[in-house]
């Protein structure tokens, strides 16, 4: 009874499945924030083959966590929904600057979906980043800067309504919460459209967006 009790316990905690290749024998951390700092949650210390596991007999709370590798190294994000507590994550390379494109998690729905929301935000800030590079060298009044003015603007029409069919899609669960907690308030029309490319009008949507945060 004492084993069957104990195998139940654990099957109502958590654990998460580890494999990053490139740092056998070393320790890696399960971390949260807590007051905009990050602390530890757990400790683990990789075989000879960079494989290892993160488990409790407690569930996880919801929330954003991380795997931590060291203080000079960015930390791998992941978002934890209520039934995503046994999972597994790969991370291939822990050199490459392209941290979403080598970090992978099978079997948390939330996570799958706040690391697929990622990579959609970090192609279209690569898009955009194009497109105001381009308009700084259009001329002034032409038709090619009215194009790319357009085309910066149907870009952030299109990033605003994929973040509300997501919240729309995902009501119940974690990943509605982060992406209205990431969402930037609704802006005046005088506000919403305009020179992406002058940082008088870029200026003043941050410190319109800063004043109405918490509205």
């Amino acid at each position: 009874y004492l084993i069957l009790f104990a195998v139940v316990g654990f099957a109502q905690g958590f654990r998460i499945d580890i494999s990053i290749p490139q740092l056998a024998n070393q320790e890696v951390y399960l971390a949260g924030y807590l007051n905009g700092k990050i602390y530890s949650k757990d400790t683990t210390k990789l075989d000879p083959k960079g494989v290892g596991f993160f488990s409790d007999k407690e569930k996880l709370d919801e929330g954003l966590y991380m795997i931590y590798l060291h203080e000079n190294h960015v930390p791998y994000e992941f978002l934890i929904g209520a039934e995503d507590q046994e999972f597994a994550v790969t991370i291939k390379d822990t050199t490459s600057q392209a941290i979403i494109d080598n970090f992978a998690v099978v079997g948390a729905s939330q996570t799958e979906k706040y690391l697929a929301v990622g990579r959609y935000i970090s192609d279209a800030q690569k898009k955009q980043k194009h497109l105001v590079a381009q308009l700084k060298d259009a001329k002034k009044g032409s038709k090619e800067e009215e194009n790319l003015k357009k085309e910066l603007s149907n870009l952030n029409d299109q990033v605003l309504t994929y973040q509300k069919n997501l919240i729309e899609s995902n009501e119940n669960n974690m990943l509605a919460v982060f992406l209205r907690a990431m969402q930037q308030p609704t802006l005046p029309d005088s506000l919403a459209k305009g020179d992406f490319s002058d940082e008088n009008f870029q200026r003043k949507r941050y410190m319109y967006a800063k004043a109405h945060f918490f509205d």
